[in-house]
């Protein structure tokens, strides 16, 4: 009687040991199939809603204009004041500091090229001057600044102000019924040696409609 006792839970243990291991092995299976449906939706949502590529290009341009978004408030606010175009001052940053890329813009805040010819803070770069009918490299002084809103300010204030010799060298640029009006006024007053510089500000207003933003 006693050694039927005992044969009887040897043998419970056994099926209580395959019973706990069947368990775990439905368990990893489900897990196991769970993980896969996951996957395969997945891949199948991917498939159908491919993630966007971006051209170097498209990218080049979503920087374009954030980089005039960035200026727009300030533009606004100096055209407002001082009756400086707005799409004047936007244009002449955008190509006198490659959208802000050049080294001079991004890490000295001269968005217009702006020289310096006393003792303010400045820094010495190479740049081309269009002379004799041919581009020529120098070397000059340009103005360093804390901001870009403080280059925007400063360079409104030369268009305001002229130069010692000639304070109304700009007032062209001032007193201009277009913006092509004003792009021209401030070639023909020698702001660049660019013989295509009036024409270089009205295509970038026209193509990113910065008159949009005059008063």
């Amino acid at each position: 009687m006693g050694m039927h006792w005992r044969g009887r839970r040897t043998y419970n243990k056994r099926s209580s040991s395959r019973y706990i291991f069947f368990r775990i092995f439905l368990l990893l299976m489900l897990i196991i199939v769970g993980i896969w449906t996951i996957m395969d939706r997945y891949f199948v949502i991917k498939k159908t809603y491919p993630r966007p590529q971006f051209s170097a290009e498209y990218l080049r341009e979503e920087e374009n204009k954030k980089f005039i978004q960035s200026l727009i408030s300030k533009a606004k606010f100096l055209n407002q004041e001082y009756k400086v175009r707005a799409s004047i001052i936007v244009s002449q940053a955008i190509l006198e500091s490659d959208f802000g890329r050049s080294k001079l813009a991004s890490v000295h805040h001269n968005l217009f090229g702006m020289k310096e010819f006393g003792e303010g803070p400045a820094v010495e770069f190479k740049t081309m001057e269009f002379q004799d009918n041919h581009w020529i490299e120098i070397k000059d002084k340009f103005k360093v600044y804390p901001s870009n809103e403080a280059s925007m300010e400063d360079h409104t204030m030369l268009l305001i102000n002229g130069i010692d010799c000639n304070s109304q060298l700009y007032q062209g640029v001032l007193t201009a019924n277009s913006y092509q009006e004003a792009a021209f006024a401030l070639q023909q007053a020698g702001y660049a040696t660019d013989p295509n510089y009036a024409n270089k500000l009205i295509k970038l207003i026209e193509n990113y409609k910065l008159a949009q933003y005059d008063m």
